[in-house]
């Protein structure tokens, strides 16, 4: 793993996911746009003659459960991940599970029901994905005839076939866990059903397939057996055995009763993706777990028929938003043991569980911020003058493009940290020409939302419990398709394109409100820094340290040091300021925040310009 070698294997395991993702991306076009290559694996032969009739009668296997042993040794001797390491005892309860994914035919059953339209069957997600969408099927099946008849085929990568009833149906996490609800509503089982937790999987899974032994690993022995001939004694549907899904009964079930717990499709879990203890942050790739372990995506696991390589693996553990497609189905779970569910927002692996949430409300006063016209924000300006605080965000991104135009720096690249609902981020867009913008996750949804539809409503605060609906607009100047969000904490900085070099960044009241200021400070300079040689960084900050984002000891300003002086800020960040960044001017930028009709807070922020030497 510290080998420069790494960085090559990390190179093919990424085309193998792009082999999975653009295969799930055909299977939505036209299927006469594509051409099947002559030498793509054929499908499962199941896919023809009188077979795609064939039901398979499923059925809840009993399992003891025990402890399990999550994490791949770092001496293993594959690539893998870096979500992959790091470790977790887990002690599963007893459970019981369904022998067979759940097959076209079970989910048959669900969509005759009116089961995409019932909505006590979806969670609150779930639901408005099924209504933006407008959703009455799974998206890989074709309708054969009018919808009200439920005659479908099935789309393949390359082909449309019979819809075969004995093959793992394909859905998102929204539509798995709805046919939970359904399944459990329809025979009242003494546990609800669900999906399963990735602990029960493992415990799913043959002893032997668990062992630090790369004989036993489906990612190198499966790919010999699949295409050494016929594939006799190969027990999995994985490394592109077929092209296609097969029977979930065709092949042989694990130690535990239960078939294709390794392959044929991915299994989602119950499970948000979540960093093992130990999880550390591969420096080659330092943004492929981290975005995404921020409550909002689901885990998949056990790997497809187009898995291939670590994906293939025992020891892979992937994610996707629930909304996403993928080559993934499900089997249904009962019992009482718990996933692991994060918060909904972004952050890395370190405090993923610790960061504080953040409320509606609080996004919605961003949005009158960033977005909101000087009536909007303050209507008394004759009494209060504080015209010139108004539109800071965009203030403060025009402070930082007239420093490059200035300094002579290019508008290529620029980020924001803690960017918030993305106001500054989409100032920078109209000059910059690529700009990314992190903040945690509801901040970013938010800001994602203004990206895509160029407008969003919000509520703003009158007073007591009255609110009125107003309405955010980009302005037409910016090419909103400049600017990319991720959801992270903007202190941690994993959550970005960190590998890359920025021409620009702003630090936007970020320091005083994250657990390590200084270990911020420290990412913007050296050999993986953010800002590039020649660069400039603008920081922008109001004093506002508290012990509720980081305790005393961690503050750049606003302390006594031990000869009984205040530090301040702008002193305290300048000790702290990595080598070869060089500060080039400091200003006061007044701003003013709109707490109610009557209550108005005005703030003067520091603003301080800092160059990378060359």
């Amino acid at each position: 793993m510290d080998s420069a070698g790494w960085a090559i294997v990390m190179g093919f395991e990424h085309e193998r996911i792009h082999l999975e993702t653009s295969s799930v991306l055909m299977r939505e076009l036209p299927a006469y746009l594509l051409t099947r290559p002559t030498e793509f694996p054929k499908l499962h032969p199941s896919a023809f003659g009188a077979e795609p009739a064939r039901a398979v009668k499923n059925a809840m296997v009993e399992n003891a459960g025990g402890r399990v042993a999550l994490g791949k040794p770092r001496d293993f001797p594959s690539f893998g991940w870096d979500n992959e390491y790091g470790a977790r005892d887990v002690e599963v309860a007893p459970f019981k599970a369904s022998k067979f994914l759940i097959t076209n035919g079970e989910f048959l059953e669900f969509v005759c029901a009116g089961g995409y339209t019932d909505r006590a069957s979806w969670t609150d997600a779930g639901w408005q994905w099924r209504v933006f969408r407008n959703v009455l099927f799974p998206t890989f099946w074709v309708p054969d005839g009018p919808v009200g008849l439920h005659q479908y085929k099935l789309r393949c990568i390359y082909e449309v076939v019979d819809l075969p009833l004995s093959w793992p149906v394909e859905v998102n996490a929204h539509e798995a866990q709805a046919f939970c609800r359904w399944r459990t509503a329809l025979e009242r089982p003494a546990e609800p059903y669900r999906l399963v937790t990735e602990g029960e999987h493992h415990c799913l899974r043959d002893a032997a397939g668990r062992a630090a032994d790369p004989l036993t690993d489906p990612a190198g022995r499966d790919f010999v057996l699949a295409h050494a001939g016929s594939g006799a004694g190969n027990p999995h549907n994985a490394n592109l055995r077929w092209s296609s899904a097969s029977p979930v009964d065709a092949l042989p079930a694990s130690s535990s009763g239960c078939h294709d717990v390794m392959g044929n499709v991915w299994h989602w879990l119950e499970d948000d993706f979540n960093p093992l203890e130990g999880f550390e942050v591969h420096p080659m790739y330092m943004d492929f777990s981290t975005p995404c372990m921020d409550g909002l995506h689901t885990m998949i696991v056990g790997g497809s028929y187009i898995s291939t390589g670590d994906e293939a693996s025992v020891w892979s553990r992937f994610h996707f938003r629930p909304h996403f497609n993928q080559h993934s189905g499900f089997r249904i779970a009962a019992g009482p043991n718990r996933a692991v569910l994060l918060p909904k927002q972004g952050t890395n692996g370190a405090s993923v569980a610790a960061a504080p949430a953040i409320p509606a409300r609080t996004v919605d006063e961003h949005m009158l911020f960033h977005y909101g016209g000087r009536s909007d924000v303050c209507p008394y300006e004759e009494l209060l003058g504080p015209a010139a605080a108004a539109s800071f965000p965009t203030r403060v991104a025009k402070l930082l493009v007239d420093a490059c135009a200035r300094e002579g720096v290019a508008l290529a690249r620029a980020l924001e940290l803690g960017c918030a609902v993305g106001g500054a981020s989409f100032a920078l867009a109209e000059r910059f020409e690529s700009v990314v913008g992190v903040d945690r996750a509801p901040f970013v949804a938010a800001a994602e939302e203004m990206r895509v539809a160029g407008q969003r409503k919000f509520l703003r605060h009158e007073e007591g419990e009255a609110y009125s609906e107003l309405v955010a607009s980009c302005t037409k100047n910016v090419d909103r398709r400049r600017v990319t969000f991720h959801a992270g904490d903007p202190g941690a900085l994993p959550a970005a394109e960190t590998g890359a070099l920025f021409d620009a960044v702003l630090l936007h009241t970020v320091l005083d409100r994250v657990a390590d200021p200084a270990g911020c400070l420290a990412r913007l300079a050296g050999p993986e820094g953010l800002v590039r040689p020649g660069g400039l960084l603008l920081i922008a900050h109001a004093g506002g340290w508290s012990d509720a984002h980081a305790p005393a000891a961690e503050w750049l300003g606003g302390y006594t040091d031990p000869n009984g002086r205040v530090v301040r800020s702008l002193e305290g960040i300048s000790q702290r300021m990595p080598a070869g960044l060089r500060m080039l001017e400091s200003c006061d930028l007044p701003k003013v925040v709109r707490e109610d009709a009557r209550h108005f807070r005005l703030e003067v922020v520091e603003v301080s310009l800092w160059r990378r030497d060359a």
